[in-house]
């Protein structure tokens, strides 16, 4: 995954150039108050200044022109779950979000929501002028804006736990996200004074799966380590993250892992709403419908995509539609139909034994999509490797007998997994279903 990664904190620019043509490059640098302050653009105008004296002192020559990827502090986004019932109405789950935001009003807010298990969903919110000045930045700077990645998003990625718990202290502060079955129950940054066993009881006073039975696994950077005393942590990237870079090289490292990132919710930009364009008059539906089609994806591009400026040629920068929203302000019945409901009741999950297996030879995939099936409550009998390790798409080998468990299948896989379903004539004696990890 090559490109310009940036992450913003208190004051302090850091930035990593990957690019296969060349070594990478990493920076860090103190900006000027009036350019960025407390993890935030101050003047998109003035970073945009600092952000291209940076690019042409501290990395110099020929630049390539690759995208950029900005890396955000909790402080920054909205990351909650948020649990529903079939009887829920859109209100009730609408008041439930407002109730969960402390300092922001739905309206100020960019969002959206994900299924993460059966009646729970992930919320993903950005405050509208934050997101206005990473926009007008990237326009300045003129590199392509690719993705805006909630770090509490990222960290969720790197294993397989169904409960995890990552703390970071830095400086006054510590950057604590909850995790649970790769969804973001909590991401803040907390006073450094909080001891451990507070942590872990807000873990489990918030925690929406009660599982406490599974244990909560404990991560952190290397140099972290000593903050934990003597209790059981887990590395994260097993060390081996560059010093300094930690939150850079890993959003790199999970973005090459899970590539379908970048066109989810996990990425922001997947946030702004599109231009609704009327068709013309007297013109065939046919062809009504193709260049509308055209268009809004034309206007997603224009929205998602800046120019070049000093260091790279400078077309007209272009900015987001803001007159239109497409989620955030929806009438009533439209809202409804976003309250989750629970595909194919009458099926039960737990009645089907499915056997796991990693088919992309990345280690964990088979152990992370087990805890993922757990999650919605199938029974999983085992998890092993594949014959093969090059398997593209996560393949479900789905007898004829249980074809009926297809469209269930499909629709608990596709929030984290592109999958594809391939038809076996008989059933394994030992197990039902045989899933296999693919890559995407």
């Amino acid at each position: 995954m090559d490109g310009y990664f940036v992450h913003l904190t208190a004051s302090t620019l850091k930035l990593a150039l990957f690019a296969d043509t060349q070594p990478t490059k990493l920076v860090t640098e103190e900006l000027l108050p009036t350019a960025l302050s407390h993890s935030r653009i101050v003047d998109a105008h003035e970073f945009a200044k600092e952000f291209s004296r940076v690019l042409a002192q501290d990395l110099g020559g020929t630049l390539p022109k690759l995208p950029m990827y900005f890396v955000l502090e909790p402080e920054l986004t909205e990351l909650f779950l948020l649990t529903t019932s079939k009887n829920q109405s859109a209100e009730q789950f609408e008041q439930q979000i407002k109730d969960r935001l402390v300092d922001d009003q739905l309206a100020d807010l960019y969002y959206g929501y994900f299924k993460i298990a059966p009646f729970i969903y992930q919320f993903v919110g950005i405050h509208k002028e934050v997101m206005q000045t990473l926009l007008d930045a990237a326009t300045e700077i003129g590199l392509e804006l690719a993705g805006l990645l909630p770090f509490g998003l990222i960290l969720p990625k790197t294993n397989a736990h169904i409960s995890s718990m990552f703390v970071l202290p830095h400086g006054d502060s510590t950057t604590v996200v909850f995790s649970e079955l790769t969804g973001t129950t909590f991401a803040e940054k907390l006073d450094k004074k909080i001891a451990l066993p507070e942590l872990i009881e807000l873990f489990w006073k918030l925690s929406v799966y009660n599982t406490k039975q599974t244990g909560l696994a404990m991560c952190t950077f290397a140099e972290n380590a000593h903050v934990f005393g003597s209790h059981p942590i887990e590395l994260i990237g097993n060390g081996t993250l560059e010093k300094g870079y930690e939150e850079l090289a890993l959003a790199k490292q999970t973005l090459e892992e899970n590539t379908s990132l970048v066109t989810s919710q996990t990425n922001l930009l997947r946030l702004l709403p599109v231009p609704q364009l009327a068709p013309a008059p007297r013109v065939p539906a046919v062809a009504v419908a193709s260049l509308a089609a055209v268009l809004l994806v034309g206007g997603l591009i224009l929205q998602l995509t800046v120019g070049f400026n000093t260091i790279f040629g400078k077309p007209a920068p272009t900015q987001p539609d803001q007159t239109v929203l497409a989620d955030q302000n929806q009438a009533p019945a439209d809202a409804e139909q976003k309250v989750p409901t629970q595909p194919q009741a009458q099926l039960k999950r737990a009645d089907i034994k499915l056997k796991v297996e990693n088919g992309n030879g990345i280690p964990g995939s088979a152990g992370k999509l087990k805890s993922y099936l757990e999650g919605f409550g199938y029974t999983v009998v085992s998890a092993g490797n594949a014959t093969k390790s090059d398997y593209t798409q996560t393949t479900v080998q789905l007898p004829k007998e249980l074809s009926h468990y297809k469209d269930l299948l499909t629709n608990d896989l596709k929030t984290n997994y592109s999958v594809v379903i391939t038809p076996v004539d008989t059933k394994p004696t030992d197990y039902d279903i045989l899933i296999i990890a693919g890559l995407n």
